[in-house]
């Protein structure tokens, strides 16, 4: 297929800075790669031309791509990602800065793991106030957004923002600098130093910095709105000879504030280059008119937005449904059979089929729904609902009232209360396997050689499991509150706090069905015993279940997006905030415009409130459905 006249227009940009505006669906792809093809050919230098992308997969992708079109494969070409392109100048400048040609780079994981190395060996009597993933969140923002670490207090001011309990911020502030220390001391680099340490080089270092900016002759940004501050600044320093930068993204797909993307870098972008050429593709190649219509109605209503037309020159397909339910089973069963009735009479494959939500607690009922109908199904870009962490716990919890000698579910529960550590739980499990009674009244054995945090800790796991109920909701609910689990993920300073009781309080709205009330625990765990081997199938014909910031970049054929209601969609958290609510709108946006041929967006009439009884709360149909149109 022929590119149109704007593609056209973008892939023959040459030199000077240029931004692509680019519609979902619209073939921006296509075009850093035809630009790329037709700037070599015009005799420019693979090696001289960067173009950089989120992940690498589509930088795989876009590779690929480009080998085809030449015929050959050219290594010296540089596609990848920020954090790849950063180890590369690092690996060739990073003496420079005392920093050996070997280093290590440290993933996540690895990056949590060495902090709660750091946390184990200087303060174990306080790890369970210590969350790792906090405390790494603070030191990758703080990199990301260029602070200057160099300052005296900086640490100390930037967890004094996230931390409650003042008296931890010392110890905090210790941790951070101790991690940084090690790993000066250990020669290794993690994601957010990779961009860091390459910005402080390429400005402190007038040899490296002469040398990249010569080579850096051409670059090319994908998904520009989802840049941080580091990488803008980075864009600005490899380009700042040639300012030949070619970047192409869409604010109105700028879903990712939360971890720290800015869409204002497109504004910065534009108001820093008084000779900017703005390109806009407009024609989506992806979704039906109706589809591209409501989508168009939505957005419109943002405020912070490049504007454009958003067109489609595809033939007219179904009509975008909307379905108001009484209540989330009736809509994950339509759902279900929707989708068993497509998959019958038309040539739809299950793959075809997405369901897409604002918060993961909202698949839970999705999963047991296809579980019970049949339906093969895979959850990308997060856990299963039963693999959560903080639903792990709940089903411990139940696995040790069922059975008070299952040691793997007591050394989880014990391990969530203060003052029980390996120590403690060595002498409660040594006790333990000296005779046949169960893990309460082993405690209650050993009391007096615990410490008094240990016995007060123990006091509460006696108090929970001293439960006469015989249904498992209420076993569950009294144990929750016995041990202040709630306020234990509270204490843990996580910004995913919301989330995860969202999460608790659905298992036990799980548990208190018409269906589940009257199990008693051992019913219970044998019955999610069942969903979670049935998620093991490896059955790769499924329909994808997925949160609708994962979907970002992707598309299907039919698309469900569900739970579209006030406090969720907007989410509560952004209603007093304006740019908050902006973003929300933006997600939604991208949710709708994933479909390809038949969109069904819904929403339901009530919902159970926490998770500790029988009342709910009434929910109203979010303010965006008016805006797409989809409701009057």
């Amino acid at each position: 297929m022929q590119l149109n006249p704007q593609q056209e227009e973008a892939t023959n940009h040459r030199t000077g800075p240029c931004l692509v505006v680019a519609v979902p669906g619209s073939g921006k792809t296509r075009v850093l790669v035809e630009r790329t093809v037709r700037l070599i050919n015009s005799g420019i230098e693979p090696k001289n031309i960067i173009s950089l992308t989120f992940t690498n997969k589509a930088a795989s992708e876009m590779r690929d791509r480009i080998s085809k079109s030449l015929n050959s494969n050219r290594n010296n070409m540089f596609v990848g990602t920020f954090h790849s392109l950063c180890a590369k100048i690092l690996r060739q400048f990073g003496h420079y800065i005392d920093l050996p040609k070997n280093f290590t780079i440290l993933d996540s994981g690895e990056q949590t793991d060495l902090i709660n190395k750091i946390i184990r060996q200087k303060y174990e009597d306080f790890k369970k106030a210590m969350d790792s993933d906090a405390i790494a969140e603070v030191i990758n923002s703080a990199r990301e957004d260029m602070v200057d670490l160099s300052q005296a207090d900086v640490w100390t001011n930037l967890f004094s923002e996230i931390c409650a309990d003042t008296s931890m911020v010392a110890k905090f502030d210790d941790v951070a600098k101790t991690y940084l220390e090690y790993l000066k001391k250990f020669k290794c680099v993690d994601f957010s130093g990779l961009l860091y340490k390459s910005i402080c080089l390429i400005q402190n270092q007038a040899g490296p910095r002469i040398q990249i900016q010569n080579s850096h002759q051409y670059l090319q940004v994908d998904e520009a709105q989802d840049t941080n501050y580091a990488q803008f600044v980075l864009v600005k320093l490899l380009s700042e000879k040639h300012k030949n930068v070619f970047m192409v993204g869409d604010p109105d797909q700028s879903v990712y504030g939360w971890r720290g993307a800015r869409y204002e870098n497109i504004d910065d972008f534009i108001k820093e280059n008084k000779d900017i050429k703005i390109i806009k593709l407009t024609y989506n190649y992806r979704s039906t008119p109706q589809i591209v219509k409501v989508s168009d109605n939505l957005i419109k209503n943002n405020k912070k937005r490049i504007d454009k037309v958003f067109e489609t020159l595809n033939q007219d397909g179904h009509p975008v449904r909307y379905n108001e339910f009484l209540d989330p089973d009736q809509e994950a069963s339509f759902i279900a059979n929707k989708i068993m009735g497509l998959l019958a009479t038309s040539s739809c494959s299950p793959n075809a089929f997405v369901v897409l939500y604002r918060t993961n607690f909202m698949s839970r009922i999705l999963e047991e729904t296809c579980v019970r109908m049949g339906i093969a199904y895979k959850i990308v870009g997060g856990f299963s609902f039963y693999e959560r962490s903080e639903i792990k716990d709940c089903l411990a919890m139940l696995k040790l009232f069922a059975n008070d000698r299952d040691v793997v579910a007591f050394s989880r529960v014990a391990n969530l209360l203060d003052g029980i550590g390996p120590k403690t739980i060595k002498i409660i499990e040594d006790e333990f396997h000296k005779g046949e009674i169960g893990f309460v009244n082993v405690c209650q054995k050993v009391y007096n050689q615990l410490s008094r945090r240990s016995q007060a800790s123990v006091d509460l796991l006696k108090e929970a499991y001293n439960c006469q109920h015989k249904e498992a909701f209420r076993i569950l609910a009294h144990i929750v509150n016995s041990i202040h689990y709630e306020g234990i993920l509270e204490n843990s300073n996580r910004k995913d706090i919301d989330e995860k009781i969202e999460n608790i309080h659905e298992f036990v709205n799980s548990l208190n069905t018409k269906e589940n009330k009257n199990l008693s625990c051992d019913e219970v765990l044998q019955k999610i015993s069942l969903y979670t081997s049935a998620d093991e199938d490896s059955n790769k014909n499924q329909i994808t279940l997925m949160t609708m910031h994962a979907a970002k970049g992707l598309e299907f054929p039919v698309v469900f997006a569900i739970g579209v209601e006030k406090d969720i969609l907007p989410h509560i958290r952004s209603m007093e905030d304006p740019d908050g609510w902006e973003e929300e709108r933006r997600l939604f946006y991208v949710a709708m415009t994933r479909a390809e041929k038949m969109l069904f967006v819904s929403s339901c009439r009530r919902r159970k409130i926490g998770g500790f009884g029988n009342n709910y709360r009434v929910c109203y149909p979010s303010p965006f459905l008016k805006e797409a149109g989809l409701v009057k």
